[in-house]
């Protein structure tokens, strides 16, 4: 049996039996964990409960053995409140969390992508409501390249030559970028039509990083058409519906009535 210690997120958590909970978390120096709190669902044991809730942030201790790994100590560093107490904020967490429990290994640390789930936390934490979008934009093409998949935009997937600024881009969801105009008169195959202005967004967050958009002011049908690309290639390439989207869907709906 060894000791594990690390900074971790609960991604979420279910019964198990009487008193007891599986925790999943995401950590900082071991990727993916699940783990058993005991008498987590005890009366007398409120102040685990707390901090094993979904979005808190911690530094555990679990130690790790053959059957189920189990929870020593946690002590809270930010329990994200507020992104439990705000449906819209919500709803995005729920969908970043399953995104980073689906492609998180166990055991196969990924700091990249652990940072960027607890940067965006606290980016939504204290963010509004209309910078959700934003944040979703630059979550998801992050986490794409973190994971490496990250579509192909400086250069034509077909003879690797740099992209010319044109009025319009051809992309091509299964091969995972862009085409130039030369080799595209050449190909039989299904291209989203990207305006320029779509393709330079893209290429900001990429070169930026998290605060890529930060302050700045982007129409929302510029943030829709890129988030409608991102999640057909995501559904492409990593072949996974996830639970929370459905939830995420309503609430968007909901904003726009």
């Amino acid at each position: 049996m060894s000791l594990i210690e690390t900074e971790a997120i609960v991604l979420k958590q279910f019964d198990l039996g009487e008193a007891d909970k599986i925790i999943t978390f995401y950590t900082l120096d071991e990727g993916k964990i699940r783990a058993v709190v005991k008498k987590a669902r005890n009366s007398k044991n409120n102040k685990i409960s707390a901090v094993v809730l979904p979005y808190c942030y911690n530094y555990i201790k679990v130690y790790k053995n053959n059957s189920l790994d189990r929870i020593n100590n946690v002590d809270s560093i930010h329990r994200f409140e507020e992104l439990r107490n705000n449906l819209d904020k919500m709803a995005y967490a729920s969908y970043f969390s399953e995104m980073v429990e689906k492609a998180g290994m166990e055991y196969h640390p990924n700091q990249p992508l652990f940072k960027l789930l607890l940067t965006t936390f606290y980016k939504m934490a204290r963010g509004s409501k209309k910078e959700l979008n934003k944040i979703n934009i630059v979550f998801k093409l992050l986490f794409l390249k973190y994971i490496g998949v990250q579509p192909r935009i400086n250069f034509c997937y077909e003879c690797g030559k740099k992209h010319k600024t044109l009025k319009k881009q051809h992309f091509n969801v299964q091969e995972g970028g862009l085409i130039c105009s030369n080799c595209v008169r050449a190909r039989n195959s299904d291209f989203d039509i990207l305006k320029q202005k779509q393709v330079d967004l893209i290429k900001r967050v990429y070169r930026a990083g998290i605060d890529s958009l930060d302050g700045l002011n982007v129409a929302e049908d510029l943030l829709n058409s890129i988030d409608k690309l991102i999640d057909k290639f995501i559904l492409y390439h990593l072949d996974f519906k996830l639970k929370s989207e459905d939830f995420l869907q309503i609430i968007k709906g909901l904003d726009e009535n």
